[in-house]
């Protein structure tokens, strides 16, 4: 007989689950079939690969029916998911926000920014293969492997116009919000003219602080959820 129960992978990795099976004798009155505990089954205390039995409990009840409840929790061992998910998940964001600390000029950035995409992308479909499909609760790792995903898509548009922005001729004039913009995040606030290329390190700059706050507190709000439950 197989059976099966709801699961709530929210807190996935670090899940617990609790199932509660019932068993009752619709048919047969409690003098014909009585249900009772015995005893827990060999096979429960069998080591499994990915899950651990914490609790076990066994009660019956007799009624008009004779009923038998079991309930079970089991909690995930996480080790094999921390080094083989979640610490290449973190080191691609880390590696997505060394990306603005390329030279403008170089073209690898866009290599790279691609690359992470694609990276994030196969990442994203060994941890679905590895979860039961659910839109009930979202796992709190795949919310943040799609967001990480999208971040890199925005990366990568923002280096590819920042290269371009970088190969601009110098007789182009430099829109005057770009110009404010650049000038704020210069550490030597002069009215120089500005360059392209300047203007594109500039670019490169503010987008490394933007992604690093993102980041962080998007980090930060995972790890809350995560202790909160």
């Amino acid at each position: 007989m197989t059976l099966n129960c709801p699961l709530n992978l929210r807190q996935f990795p670090f899940d617990t689950q609790h199932c509660n099976i019932s068993i009752i004798t619709w048919n047969s009155p409690p003098n014909q079939v009585l249900l009772r505990p015995v005893g827990v089954y060999d096979d429960l205390k069998e080591p499994n690969d990915d899950l651990d039995i914490v609790d076990f409990v066994m009660s019956a009840e007799t009624n008009l029916n004779s009923w038998a409840t079991f309930e079970v929790k089991l909690r995930r061992k996480s080790l094999y998911h921390i080094l083989n998910v979640l610490l290449p998940i973190v080191s691609l964001s880390i590696l997505n926000l060394m990306v603005f600390r390329l030279p403008p000029g170089c073209g690898e950035a866009v290599t790279c920014s691609v690359s992470i995409v694609v990276a994030f992308s196969v990442w994203l479909l060994m941890l679905s293969s590895s979860m039961p499909s659910t839109s009930k609760n979202l796992p709190l790792i795949t919310i943040y492997v799609t967001a990480s995903i999208l971040v890199s898509v925005i990366s990568t548009i923002v280096v590819i116009l920042t290269i371009h922005i970088y190969d601009n001729s110098e007789s182009d004039p430099i829109p005057a919000w770009l110009t404010r913009l650049c000038v704020s995040l210069r550490s030597n606030k002069t009215n120089e003219t500005l360059t392209w290329k300047e203007t594109a390190s500039a670019i490169f700059t503010c987008s490394f602080l933007i992604s690093l706050t993102f980041w962080l507190l998007f980090t930060i709000i995972i790890v809350i959820l995560f202790a909160i439950g």
